[in-house]
């Protein structure tokens, strides 16, 4: 079996990954949740009238202001997290 499953212990999130034969691409796999997963876990709130992007997602926005951050940039998570808290301040679900 190449199913890996991993758990963060500062958090108790686990996550699995069994989809591919290779433990190698489910391990990869599975490191990828368990960054997203403490990601969203580790989400703040936001002051949405004095909100300033931080500067991790402001180098993710170009200049004709669209979010240029894709699944394997490292700071993909933390973009995310913050675009769902500020969301989140603006009462979207």
């Amino acid at each position: 079996m190449s199913a890996v499953r991993l758990r963060h212990q500062a958090t108790g999130l686990v996550v699995t990954a069994s989809e591919q034969r290779s433990q190698h691409v489910n391990k990869a796999k599975a490191l990828r949740r368990l960054r997203e997963a403490i990601a969203l876990r580790t989400r703040f709130p936001v002051d949405i009238e004095d909100y300033l992007p931080s500067e991790l997602l402001a180098s993710c926005i170009t200049r004709g202001r669209q979010l240029s951050v894709g699944l394997d940039n490292e700071r993909y998570n933390a973009a995310l997290c913050e675009i769902l808290d500020v969301l989140a301040a603006c009462d979207v679900r």
